[in-house]
């Protein structure tokens, strides 16, 4: 049996149809978890919120020992409610990252703009979410950002790499006039600069595992 109002579960123990006592238990914290939400919401600025079936005591428990706001946080939280409250989030404008790995997990996972779990969650949530951390690691969340972030940042680099050159031989010929050779050479230029600064962070990783 599960008291949805304690701060933990309780299971009731009989032998031979004589009750036995009651045995309380809890799930722990992840260690890093502390951490990962100051980083967040110190570093990057990114509100946190708790959706979490657990009863209110529990959840709020959880919730000051993280620093996590009292009204940021959403206790007996099924999976439509999770769901609702992704929606919710939606319609008032914000981006939306949900981080679950279980089965009443997955109809939120759905809907959130970024959706995370983990290779050892439930295989529906690992269908389902955008991004698979292969470790069981929640600061493996951080690394995903920077990942992304930097992937963002080369995309907007390369769109550069590859407009501004064309679009001066473009304004070069249409008033100067210009060879057809060096227009080609710029249009191919810029394609190879581009390509070669994709390659950068892969060329970066390689040196840094060779500095180790």
């Amino acid at each position: 049996c599960a008291d949805s109002q304690s701060r933990c579960q309780e299971i009731y123990v009989a032998c031979d149809r004589q009750f036995q006592g009651v045995l309380h238990y809890t799930d722990p914290l992840r260690a890093e978890s502390d951490r990962l939400i100051h980083t967040l919401q110190e570093q990057y600025g990114i509100e946190v919120y708790l959706l979490t079936g657990d009863g209110p005591d529990r959840a709020t428990q959880v919730a000051t020992s993280l620093g996590i706001p009292t009204n940021q946080v959403y206790a007996q939280a099924f999976p439509d409610e999770k769901a609702r409250i992704v929606r919710e989030l939606h319609r008032a404008g914000r981006t939306v990252a949900f981080i679950g790995d279980g089965l009443n997990d997955s109809v939120a996972l759905a809907y959130a703009d970024v959706s995370i779990s983990f290779a050892q969650g439930s295989d529906i949530a690992r269908e389902t979410a955008d991004v698979v951390l292969m470790e069981n690691n929640l600061m493996d969340v951080l690394e995903a950002i920077a990942i992304a972030r930097q992937t963002r940042n080369l995309i907007d680099q390369n769109i550069a790499l590859v407009v501004a050159p064309n679009i001066v031989a473009l304004g070069l010929a249409t008033t100067v006039g210009l060879n057809p050779l060096i227009a080609t050479a710029i249009h191919n230029g810029s394609a190879i600069a581009a390509g070669a600064n994709s390659l950068r962070p892969l060329v970066q990783h390689q040196f840094d595992q060779g500095q180790t």
